[in-house]
């Protein structure tokens, strides 16, 4: 992606997130209509997971091994899925007694069953650091791990896009760390923007490996 695009990328990004940062403080009720089950920002979400396990189909023609393209293609249609509860109030489906008794918000779908929805948080926070920071930085100044990373023809992320996953991570973490306690909402706005991450990793021209650390690349 060029210098330019990526600039208008990041800020449009950081714009978007702002503003939507202070709508929790100047107009929350608004902000809660967004983020409501079914609402304007959880299917934004779960239709850019889409879109992202789409465009990561097309990274086949430029090496990328075709085992990691198949398991970010369930990734994402997976998360895509329980976003939205596999269409359970879409399709007016009730939710089964299993799920019932289990689950935190009554809802079919796995990340929320009682016991497993807090590690699930921890466990995505796991794998973004490692998509979007460790192996892009790995890669850079680790020559064994870019020789494996290019042997295994396994996708790397552009490290700038770190900070748009940054953004994701920092609406679900500062409530956490600064005030002990979880918002619906700036959860629910962490994981669209997470969602963007996703799909600005998987639309880059030259997501292998060797392009990726190459000194063309930033």
């Amino acid at each position: 992606m060029r210098i330019r695009t990526r600039s208008i990328v990041l800020v449009v990004v950081s714009l978007s997130a702002a503003a939507a940062a202070a709508l929790y403080f100047l107009d929350e009720p608004l902000l809660s209509q967004l983020c409501r089950e079914d609402g304007f920002v959880e299917t934004m979400t779960a239709a850019l997971y889409v879109l992202a396990a789409m465009l990561i189909v097309s990274s086949a023609h430029r090496g990328v091994h075709r085992a990691w393209i198949a398991g970010y293609v369930l990734l994402f249609a997976f998360v895509a899925g329980e976003e939205v509860s596999w269409g359970q109030r879409l399709l007016a489906v009730e939710t089964p007694a299993v799920f019932h008794a289990v689950n935190v918000q009554d809802e079919l779908n796995l990340h929320n069953i009682a016991g497993v929805h807090g590690n699930v948080r921890a466990a995505g926070l796991l794998v973004v650091l490692i998509i979007f920071a460790a192996l892009p930085l790995g890669v850079r100044l680790l020559p064994r791990l870019r020789e494996l990373a290019a042997r295994w023809r396994h996708p790397v992320s552009p490290l700038w896009i770190a900070a748009v996953a940054g953004i994701a991570v920092a609406f679900m973490a500062v409530p956490r760390l600064g005030y002990g306690t979880t918002i619906f909402e700036l959860d629910e706005l962490g994981e669209f923007y997470l969602a963007v991450a996703f799909v600005l990793f998987s639309a880059q021209p030259r997501i292998f490996a060797r392009s990726s650390v190459s000194s063309r690349t930033a």
